[in-house]
């Protein structure tokens, strides 16, 4: 496990992380001055341990949001604060300066926005006061609470999205990733929550409807040249499918695979699927037997894919590796299981900025009072 530690000995800073690499860790600070806030991007360097100012901004606005998406060359930095509107920066990542700015409009307010790559954006609006009226008649027609922009930064361009799809899923559905070869974009489409279809399952001799999960692909220069020209359906590869009597759900993803956990509601069986985006084949990562008892529960990281049982035996948690060999046990007062690294150090988190690592070799303790997030075998301590 490597630990990386950027944190300042002389002050509390207020960090947020937007890119961690094998080279550089990426991320904001923001400092209060009187009713103005400074917002400073800055590098990490793994190799030097030095920090370097990309940039800085003074925001005169301090109810701005900032969200940030980092490339190979540049930064993205979108700066909101609920209206319908937004600033839109493109930084180069090297020298900090501007390569682009504008202030973009939309019908009504901001609700969330992604960037697909270095230079598309998707932002979505939800109804405001001034576009209630227009989003009533919106839904009728499209069944969607918002709406769904792309802007193409190269062309100085804004395109409607009309593909109900996108508005759908939103934001958080959409995984886009890039292979050896091209770039991808990932779409989640699951039916309500794993609660409301276990509803439809048990209801079914009532239910007509096709109550169904998806997960698409698709490539993504083909899906933003269709969404660019106002296709309402985009060309998409099915990686998983489920009707009312099962469930596939989003488990994790990595650079090599996507996660899934499959469910089938009269047997009871899950396991845990594993996607592999450069060739396309699926694979069983973990059988997931149904727990017996009420302290029994499986935990999926979100990073690596790995899947435990995690066991609460009133004083103590036994944590078991479900598909590799992996067992452990700590005192269920050091904080709830996170992340375990290299099969070795369990993560294990009591609040915002109360963590401990364990050593299930030595079974040393290391306590920390700071915030922290795990990427591979990297912690990092801000």
């Amino acid at each position: 496990m490597k630990v990386v530690d950027i944190r300042n000995v002389f002050e509390d800073r207020m960090i947020e992380l937007f890119e961690i690499n094998d080279s550089f860790i990426y991320y904001t600070e923001e400092k209060m001055q009187i009713d103005k806030s400074n917002l400073y991007i800055l590098e990490y360097n793994r190799d030097t341990r030095r920090e370097r100012l990309i940039t800085n901004y003074t925001l005169e606005d301090s109810s701005f949001v900032q969200h940030l998406f980092a490339f190979k060359e540049t930064i993205i930095l979108v700066l909101e604060n609920g209206s319908n509107s937004i600033w839109l920066v493109e930084i180069d990542k090297r020298s900090g300066m501007e390569l682009f700015r504008k202030r973009l409009v939309f019908t009504g307010r901001f609700y969330e926005c992604k960037a697909l790559n270095a230079n598309n954006l998707l932002i979505t609006t939800a109804s405001d006061e001034e576009s209630m009226e227009f989003f009533k008649r919106y839904k009728k027609i499209t069944n969607c609470d918002t709406l769904a922009y792309i802007y193409d930064i190269d062309h100085d361009k804004k395109y409607f999205v009309k593909c109900p799809l996108i508005s759908k899923v939103g934001c958080d559905g959409l995984l886009p990733v890039v292979t050896s070869s091209d770039e991808k974009l990932i779409i989640l489409d699951p039916w309500g929550d794993e609660e409301t279809k276990s509803y439809y399952f048990n209801e079914q001799r009532w239910i007509s409807i096709d109550v169904r999960d998806n997960i698409w692909i698709c490539d993504m220069t083909v899906a933003l040249d269709e969404l660019k020209n106002g296709k309402d359906k985009l060309t998409v590869k099915s990686i998983a499918s489920a009707d009312i009597k099962g469930m596939i759900r989003f488990a994790a993803i990595n650079d090599k695979k996507l996660y899934m956990k499959a469910t089938h509601f009269k047997s009871g069986l899950e396991k845990i699927c594993a996607y592999n985006i450069e060739d396309g084949t699926i694979a069983s990562a973990a059988e997931l037997p149904p727990c017996e008892y009420d302290n029994e529960y499986y935990y999926t990281e979100k990073n690596s894919g790995n899947t435990y049982k995690l066991t609460d035996n009133g004083g103590s948690i036994e944590v078991n590796g479900m598909g590799f060999k992996f067992n452990a046990s700590y005192n269920s007062s050091l904080g709830k299981f996170v992340a375990c690294i290299e099969k070795r150090f369990i993560i294990a988190k009591r609040g915002d900025r109360d963590f401990n690592i364990i050593d299930t070799e030595t079974g040393i303790v290391n306590e920390y009072d700071c915030k922290f997030t795990v990427h591979g075998n990297v912690l990092v301590i801000y």
